[in-house]
């Protein structure tokens, strides 16, 4: 939303000069790399274009999705724009202070169509947008100092019960202030390349929904400080054919991503008080992201900090439930295309600094007997990996389901770290495995396995007692419980034990030096 404008009629037109001095770049340049851009994507452009001295003029500028097997189409009408030759090589776009964007819909197979139109109502402060340099090399650079955004107008059709909503029953609103970014594109080799860095000053936004007598159903707030980001895609200039994915990584389609933001706030609420009524409410110091799609593959990762989350459920709840976490993030990488040779694969899990309320405490602990220390928790696994097929290739992938195969093999899977630590007790575990495809009658149908982990468990007799100090377990639960644990771990210390399960090459499972039958 901060960067609605750019976004649509300037983000995707911008390109770096390399070196020398900025080259002229006409209206009609601008206006022909963003149709290329957009149409790259399947999105079909048409606008009405007349040159007026030093402008182009664009009017009724439609851009429509047409979804595939005839199920519809969805499309954006764009306000009128000039795009304005500044007699120094530069080109500025022009539009209303105030404007308004028509959306319409048609989804659902022939016949059987659900349809709809909606207005989002634009004003904004301060905007400015150049482009500069060639066709071949553009830059744009884009300010506003503030915008607000809002729904004022949707109808529904095609279902009785849908029609009976309008933009009453429905509320979304944005605003922003101090946006600013600057954006790269570079055509060469039947590909274009876009970057953009961007930043944002404080924003927020609203989603209400509500019933016919005005009643909440459900409403979800947000807002930051401040935030960044980063892009950078490449896409091909004859469009991409979204049925073979596979075939258009391999030709160099591309997508990367960060954002950061600060003091970023998120709450929802659904259900009114008189009956049952939700609510929540996460704050975050700092929240960090990325994103990567190729053909090296998939990846993501997110983490926050200083974040704290407080739920209520009204009247069922005497309290509302609050905690916080010093940090939180995760991290994934997956292969999507097949390679000869294995791929990397991975999760990350981390949660550092969990504290609950002392309210919530007192419903299982209230003399406190369990310590209450922050607790955390991390796992890392990783594996090589070897598709039998691209991910997108279904055609491929369900008859081998069908046929109980997997589209997939492992190789050697790395258990990086299963480490956890709360209530008093810590655990910290480790492991190798790798799987032998070419052989499923050791393990009867699985793949043979060989390798081994180990783990180390402190404090767990100590938490047994005190369990049963609370009367949560009783001495009898806590023999047996007692006696698993020996079966299974060696005493290595004070309240310490440990564990190793090893799979030898030879099929045999052993647990702590005892070979299994």
């Amino acid at each position: 939303m901060p960067r609605f404008a750019a976004t649509i009629t300037a983000l995707p037109l911008a390109a770096l000069c390399a070196g020398g001095a900025l080259a002229d770049v006409t209206p009609e340049e601008v206006w022909a790399i963003y149709e290329t851009y957009t149409e790259s994507f399947g999105i079909e452009v048409s606008a009405g274009s007349v040159r007026n001295g030093s402008a182009l003029q664009l009017s009724d500028v439609t851009l429509t999705i047409p979804l595939p097997q005839d199920f519809g189409q969805i499309a954006a009408t764009l306000p009128d724009m000039e795009l304005v030759d500044q007699g120094d090589g530069t080109v500025r776009l022009v539009y209303p202070e105030s404007m308004d964007m028509a959306l319409t819909a048609k989804i659902g197979p022939p016949g059987e169509q659900l349809s709809g139109d909606a207005t989002l109502s634009m004003t904004m402060a301060g905007q400015e947008t150049t482009f500069s340099g060639t066709a071949d090399s553009m830059v744009v650079e884009s300010s506003l100092a503030s915008f607000e955004m809002a729904l004022t107008d949707l109808a529904l059709r095609g279902d009785p019960d849908l029609e009976e909503i309008d933009e009453s029953w429905v509320a979304l609103t944005a605003s922003g202030e101090s946006i600013s970014s600057t954006s790269n594109i570079s055509q060469t080799g039947g590909m274009l390349t876009i970057s953009t860095d961007s930043t944002t000053g404080p924003s927020a936004y609203r989603i209400a929904l509500t019933g016919p007598n005005g009643e909440n159903i459900s409403e979800t707030t947000g807002s930051s400080e401040s935030g960044s980001s980063t892009a950078m895609m490449i896409v091909p200039t004859d469009g991409i054919d979204w049925l073979d994915m596979g075939g258009e990584l391999r030709r160099g389609l591309s997508l990367t991503a960060t954002s950061t933001s600060r003091g970023a706030v998120q709450s929802s609420s659904t259900g009114e008080a008189e009956f049952m009524q939700t609510d929540s409410t996460s704050r975050s110091e700092s929240t960090t992201g990325a994103f990567s799609f190729s053909a090296a593959g998939l990846a993501l990762g997110g983490a926050a900090t200083g974040t704290t989350i407080t739920y209520s459920v009204t009247p069922m709840m005497p309290f509302d439930i609050e905690a916080s976490l010093d940090e939180i993030s995760l991290q994934l990488a997956l292969p999507l295309l097949t390679t000869e040779t294995p791929q990397q694969a991975g999760l990350q899990i981390a949660l550092d600094g969990l504290t609950v309320a002392d309210q919530l405490w007192g419903l299982v602990d209230p003399a406190a007997i369990l310590p209450r220390d922050p607790a955390s928790m991390r796992f890392e696994i990783s594996s090589e990996v070897r598709l039998l097929a691209d991910v997108f290739d279904y055609e491929k992938i369900l008859p081998m389901l069908d046929a109980e195969q997997m589209p997939l093999e492992l190789g050697k899977v790395i258990i990086g770290a299963l480490n956890a630590s709360a209530a008093g007790v810590t655990l910290t575990s480790s492991g190798a495995f790798t799987f032998d495809f070419t052989d499923f009658d050791t393990f009867d149908g699985l793949p043979r396995i060989e390798g081994s982990a180990s783990a180390e468990a402190s404090g767990v007799n100590t938490l047994i007692d005190r369990l049963i100090t609370m009367g949560l377990i009783t001495e009898e639960d806590a023999m047996g419980g007692r006696m698993a644990l020996g079966m299974f771990t060696t005493a290595a210390g004070n309240d310490v034990v440990t564990s190793t399960v090893e799979f030898t090459e030879d099929g045999g499972i052993v647990v702590n030096g005892m070979r299994m039958p």
